[in-house]
């Protein structure tokens, strides 16, 4: 499960993604003084040249030059695209005012529950792994100890081969019915997480779909948990 995990965040990593901003016609001492706000909070040294990671979907970059009237882009952030250059031309006195937009590839913008999506498959497939192996096993253990256990005794002098014990009959029993229980865990496990994902995928296509024909909404996952008389309650939601 640790590899399993750490590559998959390896991949949502991969599929973050990332702009770099710069400013045009500006001395350096003055470019220095450029504050730059995504979604309304401060990114220090911006114009530095480091990539800014983003969500996927929709942002707003206000760029506030000192005696110019402030500048917004609207930043369409598509999955999978990193390092996205981003030039800002401040040369001009006034500047510009109102709100630009600056588009990364939007109309193959994807929707941001891809990466749940391939999370979920992946759960899903170990889970199918689990059930794969642990079953098995136990078949493999239920066929062994028929074939070695034909018949049973409460004597000890009496255990020879094809004679058992009633308590390493038990015993074996024990083993490879926890063996099925666990294989049970895992494809059940398997099946909602090829469920989920599978409909998390259909909701990224048409949440893509529609990003490329409309105005962008800011789309995401939720988490709740409420404690409860005896207990909590979990909820997961999105926006699509």
């Amino acid at each position: 499960m640790q590899k399993d995990c750490a590559r998959w965040l390896e991949e949502v990593e991969r599929e973050l993604p990332s702009v770099i901003v710069s400013a045009v016609g500006l001395e350096p001492e003055k470019a220095a003084e450029v504050s730059i706000k995504l979604d309304g909070n401060v990114v220090p040294g911006a114009l530095g040249g480091a990539p800014i990671a983003l969500d996927p979907g929709r942002h707003e970059l206000l760029i506030e030059v000192p005696g110019q009237a402030p500048m917004m882009r609207v930043v369409m952030a598509q999955q999978g695209v990193q390092n996205r250059a981003i030039e800002i031309d401040l040369g001009s006195g006034a500047g510009p005012t109102g709100s630009g937009e600056l588009e990364l590839d939007r109309a193959e913008s994807s929707s941001p529950l891809r990466p749940y999506a391939y999370a979920a498959w992946g759960v899903g497939a170990v889970g199918f792994g689990m059930f794969a192996v642990l079953g098995t096993l136990g078949r493999a253990d239920e066929n062994g100890l028929e074939r070695d256990c034909p018949s049973v005794t409460d004597n000890e002098n009496q255990v020879a081969p094809g004679i058992c014990h009633s308590t390493t009959i038990d015993e074996r029993k024990s083993a490879y019915e926890r063996e099925f229980a666990f294989a049970d865990v895992g494809l059940v496990t398997g099946i909602v997480g090829a469920a989920a994902g599978t409909v998390l995928f259909i909701l990224s296509e048409t949440t893509g779909a529609a990003d490329a024909s409309a105005e962008p909404t800011s789309a995401g996952m939720r988490f709740d948990v409420t404690p409860t008389p005896g207990g909590a309650y979990g909820s997961v939601g999105t926006t699509f």
